[in-house]
């Protein structure tokens, strides 16, 4: 970040994916008046933060905060009937976070969470994780949350099953740890059946009306579907082009002045971002509507969003399978 902003001097950055990194970016990002946008940190950390004025206005992200995954999944818990669950959590930002917030959400909807009083956290640089996984499966809990990173958490998840540990306990992940490898690394029973087959999760859904044509898009170039936060990314990059042809100017300050007023309206609601700059560029107003949801952003950066549900197959395969209704809403 001090590179591009010092250096290269760029306007606007899409970036980071960990919070931790963005954490520090967004310092750097706010003290050279560049707009970061990040697609993908989700620490509740960024609202208080944003909230005190740390960041100027140049942080904005368009994947929700954990406040509301953390009740997500906390709801998916609670409607597939688990009465006790244990957590375990990478301590880092993105773990603690999320976790409080969880054992917070899942208590007021009225189920326990056996250590919340102690709650199992690992170090991100640990190699072996035996003592984690026993501490978070070993009361066999109706379910663990585990709130991972692929390499650590693959290695955690495989340790917890090494001991004995699986049998009978619904494993819960998130957002982290969604990619298509995570199973294969995770690891294989005796009949080469994945050892987390069946595990759920939740992530930032996608259903806006940019979607399809954003779909259609990556199918024809890549051959493939979208991956988790491809269209949260894709809403990012295409919210600083459209605020900076707003402005007038690719400055940071330019992209900042407009980025609530192209993201939020009031204007003509346009999902295409060619055609949004057409009509910038006539002087009329617009409100993108974009890939992930209507991305409106509100005075901390923070869009809401709304969950799938996803479950790894027996194949090992990922699927969507449902969508998570928090209460009230």
């Amino acid at each position: 970040m001090t590179k591009l902003t010092e250096v290269d001097g760029v306007a606007g950055v899409v970036g980071s994916f960990a919070s931790s990194v963005s954490m520090a970016g967004a310092d750097v990002a706010a003290r050279n008046e560049v707009m970061m946008i990040s697609p993908g940190s989700t620490s509740p950390l960024f609202t208080e933060r944003a909230a005190n004025g740390d960041f100027k206005g140049f942080w904005a992200r368009t994947a929700p905060p954990d406040t509301y995954q953390a009740e997500a999944l906390a709801q998916l818990a609670s409607d597939r009937g688990f009465k006790t669950v244990a957590t375990v959590a990478i301590n880092n930002d993105y773990g603690i976070e999320f976790e409080q917030r969880f054992i917070e959400a899942f208590e007021k909807l009225g189920g326990t969470v056996v250590n919340a009083d102690n709650p199992t956290r690992y170090d991100p640089k640990a190699a072996t994780f035996t003592t984690e996984a026993s501490a978070a499966f070993g009361g066999k809990p109706d379910a663990v949350a585990a709130i991972l990173y692929v390499e650590t958490g693959a290695l955690l998840l495989k340790a917890a099953y090494e001991q004995g540990l699986t049998e009978g306990v619904q494993v819960m992940l998130t957002d982290g740890v969604k990619t298509e490898e995570f199973p294969d690394q995770v690891g294989k029973d005796v009949d080469g059946k994945p050892i987390i087959a069946g595990a759920i999760g939740t992530v930032p859904g996608a259903d806006g009306v940019g979607l399809a044509a954003l779909e259609k898009l990556i199918q024809e170039k890549l051959g493939k579907a979208p991956s988790a936060f491809v269209p949260q990314t894709w809403d990012a990059m295409s919210l600083l082009i459209l605020a900076a042809q707003a402005a007038q100017e690719n400055t940071g300050t330019g992209i900042q002045s407009k980025l609530l007023e192209v993201a939020n309206g009031p204007g003509e609601e346009v999902n295409d971002v060619c055609e949004g700059l057409k009509l910038l560029q006539e002087g009329t107003d617009i409100n993108f509507q974009g890939a992930s949801g209507n991305v409106d952003i509100d005075e901390n950066g923070d869009v809401v969003g709304n969950y799938d549900v996803w479950m790894v197959q027996d194949t090992g395969k990922i699927d969507v399978t449902d969508k998570v209704e928090l209460q009230g809403e």
